[in-house]
Formats: structure tokens, C-alpha cells, sequence
């Protein structure tokens, strides 16, 4: 059956209006079927009549409707048949113990309880979580409460929000659940809500007074606060129960509690009750408030006083208690304002004449720089107010602060009906009144862009070109805001003052094209604005608009013939301002318009600088692809240096483009034998005599790229073909004496210690030798090892590698940190241990083996370092860096496996301590490492060994060991060192590169000017299809010196036709799309121009939806 309509806003569970009132007009009782919110009006309506005419309900009805009802009989049948519904919810979130302690339904509360329903039940969510108990309090269902408690309903329970029965109770004023509820229930009186709340301030807010009186007689605390600082006497002081905040007086009082005390206590918020009162204009709350002793000049925390309040609000009754009670009409609040400024502010007109009658100030004094009460009636447009003040001859000289006179104010706030009250009452005195920054009222009204009242005040004979003290007139404010019809008016009235000027020289066109007024800046300009008129700052209006960024006002100047390569202060063009405030359309458009990208400023600038400095990506890559992009790259005003040195560390993609571009093909076929590749180095290795920095240090491309980390830069074919070329005309020469001399050294070395050795002198006896091979050897011996001759060697060993310490010296000191790598490493320690392997020169054979231990130390070391020095030397010394990347590789994959490595040689001493190899920890480790290697000899030590002991366990430790070392170890080092070749390969090759080209720009800075002069080649001309080829070429790429793989990779960059023609393709939709812009915009200017006039003609309603064709186009 359909639910109560009552009911269901008591429940705050209300469906639709419409469904409501169609239920409150059919039905009078409470035994309709419920009409379906989904259906419309008339379905419902016959749904309901077939549901109670053509049916009987009671065989249908749940138990949840049977306890809305009261129909006890339904309840005991439907919960004899199913008791486990009776802690069911309904569609509404509520239990069927919910609806029976709603209709105050004892028997039927009983019987759900005998068949197991739970006395607490909590509703849902959207009922608050509401228990039977809060729920019987809440509708007055008292023996429904009593039955409740005396079952064991938990008094204490409470909603989402903190509400218990009590205060459900104390706010709809049930006074018998209230006793109930204190009495058999034991609640407590002061219980508290979620914002600390009692019942008392419950019952307070709703001007419950008999549950005050209740409340009160159970000692309720009054001075109990809740969140906001409220006491119940703020509560009912604000809603105005006269006779609740009566009966609380009365009880503080006869409770001993002091009255004055009380009402003079603040909120969190510094209001009091007579603040609360005063503000929701309870006039006889006001009047109690002051009878009992509050303090009638009591300050809120902005320092308003309850007269200001009153003032404020517009409550005449108790401005006039107020002050019969001594309130003073000349205090000032927080803002310094009198009761009459803030009347005056609201508007109301009874109060003000009220205050004057009173005496109060009407005139402002100069001394406290208060406004006047007409300006405070102006600034909030209170018409009746300032006519009020008019009409009585209110003066109109008064100023504020700011030499701001009534009329300035009516105009800011674009109030037309005051400045016509203003001016039919004297206000055209004041059109030529100007504020402390020299401004009329015109300035203002063109300022806020208000056209209505430009055209009144023109009407009555402002002066339009009324300067400020900027030297602005109206004109200039109007352009900068866009309000083009204030324009019109204001050149309609003087067109003479389209090129006035302010202080900056600056004309309205340039402050409509700064802010980029497009339909502004067309009105000045065809109304005789000059399109390239400067400012102090050599700007024209087209320089503003670039540095806005407004495309269409930059067209329109354009259009009307702007010189578009202007030049300011500085010989920047607009095009720099472009490039620099990533305006890169409006950039495209002025190099498409013919704007010169080389032009270069008086600080060095270029638009490519700017760009770059500005993190301009898009616009470098435009630069770049013009025609004269190598006249800006050969800028180098800026910081000395080429711009590429900029390119290489910020973009690294725009100097690869840069790149590709030094590369030029010839327009010859690719098989014809006179095609030439043409590469130019200027961008990346300028003249030896140019390009140095501030900082005095000379650019160069190469190092720059290896600094900065641009791999992809040092692989490009012309960074590689210059390297190859610095090495085919520095490396071939200088590294390679180096080398040679370094292998004498080596070979005197070996020669040295061989003539050393136990083989010379401790084996062969040339003494009494009688075999003619003997005699021979002996002969050779006395010839190469003699005293002289290892004396000489001696010498030049201990110069030759004291003077390259000397040289590795002084470049430690150079480089400092950066000199210690693996190459510096070994030659140290080769003439380190050379030295000690050599001196004292006595040339004689060395006596001790220490010396001759170091020796061969040194010799190892030493054929090390020249294998270092041969990566540089050849270009298959990749192979060399490959090594090293794989040893080292090899070194982290054995110090991780050292753990097995100890062990295994660890149990190999203790298996087979008494063979040869397994004497001692130290040699089991090392016979470990050559069983790795393949060296298990497994029928030796574990077949064929007699002495074996435990030889299962052995044989077991030895498959252990094979498995894991010597099979799985062993291919992990050879994955990893062929698996990852690959990238090995790559790190190797850039890290040879890197080396080479360290190596010659080390080298080229020791070179004198003239050599460097004689070297530079800023261009090469490759012939790829040339058969003929040097010898030397020849014998070099057959050594392996020089490596032609660059010329092959350039192949690469030889640009495609196809590309070409793509990119013309993409210019050409770019320019008809942003034509396409142009011509929307024009015809949608044109169509809001139409229904203007056909609006103003009363053709058409302005309210009439239009339908904007242009999005369709």
C-alpha cells in the first residue's frame, strides 16, 4: 500500500512532485497501492484503481507495509511464515521495527521483537543510520519508547550526525518522550552531537520553551558551548524566540549565573547575542538584550558595533532602541566607517535621515580622509540614496583618498542612472575634474568600456583629449581594453586624436595591437591611424602585436602596409621577437611575407639566438630550412662562437639536420664518374683565429659533441669523415713517431732484459766451449750483450722514461682529474718499473732477481701500453677497445663467482693435498682456474690416483665443478662477451672515436697559429666514383690507417625528391588552412555585424537562439 505523504517528508524521503501531489489529491487514508514514479499521471491513476478495486491488497502486503499500517494480524501471519525478514530493509533503507516504532505500534513492536528482531537496528545511510528507538523520539511515538527502553533499547545510540533520541525529542518537542527518556531511560541531559550540541541548544534553536523548562528543572548546562562557540542563549537570540530566550534569562538568573555575564559572552566569531539579534533584525530580543545589560558597544572582531550592523541591514526600529540606549552615532568600525557612510552603502534612505536628525556627521572631515556619504551611496549605485543626498544640495567638491570625485566613482562602476543624477544635479562641474594620477571621468568610462556612458558624457561636453599624467587620453584606454564602440564614439567626437601620443610616444594603435585588439586596431587604422608610427622604444604597432602574439592584428597590420623588417632601438625586427616569445606561427607567416632572418642586432642577436635562447625548438628547424640559413649560422656576434656550439648542447636533433645539411650532393646520377659529395666543417671546426668565446676558449664542434654526451652527432658521416681527415694530416705523422719511438723503447727493453736473463749468463759458458753452435752463440753474446752496449742501453732507457714522466707530469698538472685512465695508468707504470728494472747504470749483468722480476713486470706493462697506443693507430684497433669492454665484463663476472672459485680450490686441497698442482690453498686456486679452462685431467687425479682418499665424494665434487664451472660459468662469460657484441662493437668504436678526438685536440692546442692556418680545410670534395687512388691512399686503407666508411654512410643523407615534395605539400595546406582562419573569422565578423543591425532595426529579437553557420563551414 502507498505510503503516508507525511510520512514520507517527515522520513526526508520525498520522490518526485509530481507523483506527490497526485497521491495527496486521490488519496485521504492510508490504504491506496502505491503509484510507480516512472509512469506518467494518468497510468498511475488507473494502476492505483485497478490495484484497490479489482484486487484485495491484504493478500499481497509485506511485512515492512503491515507495520506502516498497524496491521498486527499481517505482521504475526508474514513473520510466523519467514521470521528471518524481520531485520530486513526496505527500498527506503529502514527494518520493519523502523515503521512500528514510527506509528507507535506496541503490540506489533512486540511481536517482531519475540521473533528475533534487533532492538538497535540501524537504518541506512540515506535514513541516517537512525535506531527504532531515535526513530519513535523523533514522531512522538512515546508507548512505542517506552516499550523500546524497557526491552533494552540502547538510549545512548545516535545518527550519522550525532543525534540521539534526546535531541530528536528536544527539537520537535516532545515533552512525555522527553521524561521518558530521562527518567527510565537514564539519558544524560548534556549529551552532545557531532558539533557539541546539547538538547538544550536543540531546543533553544527551535524555541522549544516547555523542553527548556524541562531541561532545565534535569540541570541542563546553559553555558555549554558548541562548535562555533554558541551558548543556547546565541541560539535563540539569532532565531528570535522572544519568550525561549526569556525563560533562559530567567533560569540563568534563578540559577545564580550572571545575565549580563552571559549576553555579553562572544561566539567564536566575536558575536554576542545582541550582535545576533541586531543582524537578523529581532527587534524585541534587541530590546531584552539591553534591558538586561549588555553592553551596547560591544565590537565584533571587525570592530562593527551593533549600531553599524543595524545601520548595515536597514533595521530603522533598531537603529532608533539602539540609539535611545546610548548607542554613538560617530563611532567608526573596522573600516573606519561611521553608522551614516554604512547606510549610506545599503541604500537606506529612512536610517540616513533618521541619523542626520540625530546629528549625525554628514560632511566629511579632511583630517580622518573618510569618504563622504554620497560616495559611499555612489560606489554601490544606491539611486534612492544619492538622490536623496542631491536633492537636499549635497555638495559635490568632496574627493576621497585618491582625488576621486562622485562622478569618477559612478563611472567605474558602469552605473548609468547615477551619472545622470549626477549630472542633471551639477555633475558637469565635475567632467574636468581629474584624480591624483590626472584622470577624467572619460578615462574611466573608456577604460571600463562602457559605450553608453563614453556617448552621455561626450554629450554634455567632455573633452575627449583630456590627457593623464601618462599623457594618456581616452582614446589610449579605450584601444587597450578592445571596446571598439567606445572607439568609434571617441573618434566620432574628435578624429583628429587617432595619433595622439602619451609620454612613451605610443599612439591607441599601439596599445590595441599590444593587447591584440584585431577590430580595434582596423577601426584606427581606417580612420587614419599611422600603421608605422614609433615609440620611444623605436616600436611600431607591428612589434607589439608580434610580442602578443595576436595573428589576425599582425594581418591587419600587415594589410595596411607595416613595414615588416622595422628595426628598433637595438636593430631587432619583429621577426627576433617572434622567434624568442615562441610565437612560431605568427614566425612561419613574417618569413613567408618576405621578413629577412638575417638581420642581426646591435647586441649580437639573430633570430636563430633568440630561438635558441628562448628553447625554441620549432623555430630553429624552420631557420634551417629557409635558403639563407648559413648566413645565420655564421653569426657569431652573440657569444663569439658559431650558434651550432648552442645547437649541439641544447637540440641535438636541429644540429644533426644542420649536418645533413653541410653534406651536398652533386646533381649528377649516383653512378656518374664526375659526382662529387661536397662536406663543409665551418659549422663544427671554424679557423683557428675565430670563434672564441668570452671565456677566451676557442669552439670546436667535436669536443663540444664528446662534452655534451651527442652520440648520434660523433657517428654522423661528416663528423667522422673530419676526424678521419684531422687524422690522415696530424695522426698519421705525429701518433705514429710516437709509436715508433715507443716500440724502439720497447725493443732496447727487451734486448736489455734478455742480455739479463738466466738464458745469457747463467746457462751458456763461452769459456772452453769447443762446439762450433756454442761458439757461435757465444760470439753473438760477446757482440750484443757486452758491457758497452748495456751500458748505452741502460742510458737510454733511464732518458727515454724520465723525460716522458716528466711529460705525463705536466699533464697531470693540466688536467688534473681528467688525467687518470687506463692509458696514462700503463705508461707510468712502465717507467715506473722500467727505472727501478735499470738503475743504477753500471753495465753490468744485474746480480739480484728483484730487479730482474720488475723488469719483466715492466715488459709485460709496457706491451700492454702499446697495444693501447695501436686502437688509435689503426682503424682495426676497435678490436683492442673490444677487448678491454669484454676483460671487464670478464672481471665483474669473476669477482661475483670468487665465492665458488675459493671453495672449490679450498676442497680441492683438502681431497688432493698430496698431488703436485693441490700442494697448498694457493696453487689449488690457481689449478682451479685451469680446470676452467679445460684442465680437469680427470683419469690423472680421480681414475687413476691410488691415493685417493674417499673417491666417490671426490668424483661427486668433481662432476659439481664441472657442471658449474666449467660448463655453465664458462658459457656466461662467452654469452656475454659474443651475445652482446653488438653493443660491445658500438661502445667500442665511440669510445675510440672519443679517444681520437681527445687525442687531436690535445695535440692541435700545442700547435703553433701558422701550422694550424696551413691545416684548416673548412671544405672537402669527395669522388666516390673515382677509380684512381694514390699509393699512399692505398697502402693507408690497406694498413688499416684510414677508414672510408663514412663516405659510404653519406650515401644516406642525399636528400630524396620525394621528400621535397611532401614538405611543398605541407606548406601549401598549411597556407590555405590559415587562409581558411582568415575568412571564417572575417564572415563571422561580417554576420554579428548583420544581426546587429537588424537587432537595433527590430527585425529581430536579440533573444532569438542563433545558430553560428560558420562552425559548419
Amino acid at each position: 500500500m502507498i505510503e503516508d505523504p507525511e510520512y514520507i517528508k517527515l522520513e526526508g524521503l520525498i520522490t518526485n512532485d509530481q507523483d506527490m501531489s497526485l497521491r495527496k489529491s486521490l488519496l485521504s487514508g492510508r490504504t491506496s497501492r502505491r503509484i510507480s514514479d516512472n509512469s506518467t499521471t494518468e497510468n498511475s491513476l488507473q494502476q492505483s484503481i485497478q490495484e484497490t478495486v479489482e484486487r484485495n491488497p491484504c493478500k499481497r502486503i509485506s511485512l515492512h507495509q503491515a507495520c506502516k499500517d498497524g496491521l498486527a494480524d499481517a505482521v504475526e501471519r508474514l513473520i510466523t511464515a519467514n521470521p528471518s525478514v524481520c531485520n530486513e530493509y526496505d527500498k527506503d533503507g529502514m527494518a520493519p521495527l523502523h515503521h512500528a516504532a514510527r506509528g507507535n505500534f506496541v503490540k506489533i513492536i512486540k511481536l517482531l521483537l519475540k521473533a528475533g528482531a534487533d532492538i538497535d537496528i540501524p537504518a541506512t545511510k540515506s535514513c541516517m543510520y537512525m535506531t527504532p528507538l531515535i526513530c519513535a523520539s523523533k514522531f512522538d511515538s512515546f508507548d512505542a519508547c517506552r516499550a523500546l527502553i524497557q526491552n533494552g533499547a540502547q538510549i545512548t545510540r545516535q545518527t550519522c550526525n550525532g543525534q540521539s533520541p534526546l535531541h530528536y525529542a528536544s527539537r520537535k518537542g516532545h515533552t512525555r518522550v522527553l521524561e521518558i527518556l530521562l527518567n527510565e531511560g537514564g539519558a544524560h541531559v548534556d549529551q552532545e552531537d557531532n558539533d557539541k550540541a546539547t538538547p538544550l541548544h536543540t531546543a533553544a534553536q527551535a524555541g522549544q520553551i516547555e523542553v527548556i523548562r524541562k531541561l532545565m528543572f534535569y540541570r541542563a548546562d546553559m553555558v555549554r558551548r558548541d562548535n562555533d562557540g554558541y551558548i543556547p542563549l546565541h541560539l535563540a537570540a539569532r532565531e528570535g524566540h522572544v519568550e525561549s530566550f526569556r525563560e533562559l534569562l530567567k533560569k540563568a538568573k534563578s540559577g545564580g549565573l550572571s545575565t549580563k555575564t552571559l549576553l555579553n559572552s562572544p561566539d567564536n566569531y566575536g558575536n554576542v547575542c545582541l550582535h545576533l539579534a541586531v543582524k537578523h533584525g529581532h527587534v524585541e530580543i534587541v530590546e531584552l538584550c539591553l534591558e538586561s545589560g549588555a553592553d551596547i558597544s560591544t565590537a565584533q572582531e571587525d570592530f562593527s558595533t551593533p549600531i553599524h550592523l543595524a545601520c548595515s541591514h536597514g533595521n530603522l526600529d533598531i537603529t532608533k532602541l539602539l540609539v535611545e540606549h546610548g548607542a554613538k552615532i560617530e563611532s567608526e568600525d573596522g573600516d573606519g566607517l561611521t553608522p551614516l557612510l554604512r547606510a549610506s552603502l545599503g541604500g537606506h534612505v529612512p536610517i540616513i535621515e533618521f541619523l542626520l536628525e540625530q546629528g549625525a556627521q554628514l560632511y566629511p572631515v579632511r583630517e580622518n580622509c573618510s569618504p563622504s556619504p554620497l560616495m559611499c551611496a555612489v560606489k554601490r549605485s544606491q539611486h534612492n540614496a544619492v538622490r536623496y543626498f542631491l536633492e537636499r544640495g549635497y555638495p559635490l567638491k568632496y574627493k576621497d583618498l585618491n582625488w576621486r570625485t562622485v562622478l569618477h566613482v559612478a563611472v567605474a562602476c558602469a552605473d548609468i542612472e547615477t551619472v545622470d543624477l549626477i549630472l542633471e544635479n551639477g555633475g558637469h562641474s565635475l567632467l574636468e575634474s581629474k584624480d591624483q594620477y590626472g584622470k577624467t571621468a572619460i578615462h574611466y568610462a573608456a577604460a571600463t568600456c562602457n559605450v553608453d556612458i563614453v556617448n552621455r558624457l561626450i554629450l554634455v561636453g567632455a573633452d575627449v583629449r583630456a590627457k593623464d599624467n601618462e599623457e594618456r587620453i581616452a582614446l589610449h584606454f579605450a584601444a587597450e581594453a578592445g571596446a571598439f564602440g567606445a572607439v568609434q564614439s571617441l573618434l566620432g567626437a574628435c578624429p583628429e586624436s587617432v595619433n595622439d601620443i602619451d609620454y612613451g610616444s605610443c599612439t591607441p594603435l599601439h596599445f590595441a595591437a599590444a593587447k591584440g585588439r584585431d577590430k580595434v586596431a582596423t577601426n584606427l587604422l581606417q580612420n587614419g591611424a599611422e600603421v608605422d608610427y614609433r615609440d620611444d622604444e623605436r616600436y611600431t604597432p607591428l612589434f607589439h602585436a608580434t610580442i602578443c602574439g595576436c595573428s589576425a592584428t599582425m594581418d591587419t597590420l600587415l594589410y595596411f602596409g607595416a613595414d615588416i623588417n622595422a628595426l628598433e632601438k637595438s636593430r631587432k625586427p619583429p621577426l627576433i621577437f617572434a622567434a624568442f616569445f615562441k610565437h612560431n606561427n605568427n614566425f612561419r607567416k613574417l618569413v613567408r611575407l618576405g621578413a629577412d632572418i638575417t638581420i642581426v642586432s646591435t647586441t649580437g642577436y639573430n633570430c636563430l639566438d633568440a630561438a635558441i635562447k628562448a628553447g625554441n625548438k620549432e623555430v630553429c628547424m624552420e631557420i634551417i630550412k629557409h635558403e639563407n640559413w648559413r648566413e645565420v649560422f655564421s653569426n657569431t656576434k652573440c657569444e663569439g662562437v658559431s650558434p651550432m656550439r648552442r645547437l649541439i648542447e641544447r637540440f641535438p636533433d636541429v644540429a644533426k639536420l644542420v649536418l645533413d645539411k653541410c653534406i651536398e650532393h652533386s646533381p649528377l646520377l649516383d653512378t656518374d664518374p664526375n659526382y662529387t659529395i661536397t662536406l663543409d666543417f665551418s659549422f663544427i671546426f671554424p679557423n683557428s683565429d675565430e670563434e672564441f668565446d668570452f671565456n677566451q676558449e676557442r669552439y670546436n664542434g667535436l669536443k663540444t659533441m664528446l662534452d655534451s654526451g651527442r652520440e648520434e652527432l660523433l657517428f654522423h658521416p661528416l663528423t667522422r669523415e673530419l676526424v678521419r681527415m684531422k687524422w690522415r694530416q696530424i695522426g698519421l705523422t705525429v701518433f705514429f713517431t710516437g709509436a715508433i719511438l715507443y716500440l724502439t723503447f720497447v725493443s732496447v727493453f727487451s734486448q736489455y732484459l734478455y742480455c739479463n736473463s738466466p738464458v745469457s749468463h747463467g746457462k751458456i759458458h763461452c769459456n772452453g766451449s769447443r762446439e762450433y753452435s756454442q761458439d757461435l752463440k757465444c760470439h753473438e753474446q760477446k757482440k750484443h750483450c757486452s758491457d758497452s752496449w748495456m751500458y748505452s742501453e741502460e742510458i737510454f732507457l733511464l732518458v727515454f722514461c724520465t723525460s716522458n714522466l716528466l711529460l705525463e707530469a705536466y699533464q697531470l698538472f693540466n688536467e688534473r682529474w681528467l688525467y687518470f685512465d687506463l692509458t696514462n695508468f700503463l705508461e707510468v707504470s712502465t717507467y715506473v718499473t722500467t727505472i727501478i728494472a735499470v738503475a743504477p747504470p753500471n753495465g753490468s749483468v744485474v746480480e739480484g732477481e728483484y730487479q730482474w722480476a720488475v723488469g719483466i713486470i715492466a715488459l709485460l706493462i709496457a706491451f700492454f701500453a702499446m697495444l693501447v697506443q695501436l686502437q688509435l693507430l689503426f682503424c682495426s684497433g676497435i678490436y683492442v677497445t673490444m677487448l678491454f669492454e669484454v676483460l671487464n665484463s670478464v672481471y665483474k663476472v669473476t669477482v661475483m663467482f670468487s665465492v665458488l672459485i675459493v671453495a672449490y680450490g679450498l676442497i680441492f686441497y683438502l681431497l688432493l693435498g698430496d698431488e703436485l698442482s693441490y700442494t697448498s690453498p694457493y696453487m689449488s686456486v690457481l689449478k682451479v682456474f685451469d680446470m676452467m679452462a679445460g684442465g680437469v685431467e680427470f683419469n690423472h687425479y680421480f681414475v687413476e690416483n691410488l691415493n685417493l682418499r674417499m673417491p666417490d665424494l671426490a668424483r661427486f665434487i668433481c662432476f659439481t665443478f664441472i657442471l658449474v664451472m666449467s660448463i655453465s660459468l664458462m658459457n656466461l662469460l662467452i654469452g656475454l662477451a659474443v651475445g652482446d657484441i653488438e653493443s660491445v662493437q658500438k661502445n667500442a668504436e665511440l669510445k675510440r672515436l672519443k679517444t681520437q678526438i681527445e687525442s687531436l685536440s690535445e695535440f692541435e692546442k700545442k700547435l703553433p697559429s701558422k701550422m694550424k692556418d696551413r691545416l684548416y680545410s673548412p671544405k672537402l670534395v669527395l669522388w666516390p666514383n673515382s677509380g684512381s687512388m694514390s699509393f699512399v691512399s692505398k697502402l693507408t686503407w690497406s694498413l688499416g690507417l684510414v677508414d672510408y666508411a663514412p663516405v659510404r654512410m653519406m650515401e644516406k643523407t642525399k636528400p630524396s625528391h620525394e621528400e621535397d615534395k611532401m614538405k611543398e605539400l605541407q606548406e601549401q595546406l598549411r597556407t590555405q588552412q590559415e587562409s581558411l582562419y582568415t575568412l571564417r573569422k572575417e564572415l563571422r565578423s561580417q554576420r554579428t555585424i548583420l544581426e546587429d543591425i537588424s537587432i537595433n532595426m527590430g527585425a529581430r529579437s536579440s533573444q532569438i537562439n542563433r545558430t553560428n553557420l560558420m562552425d559548419d563551414f
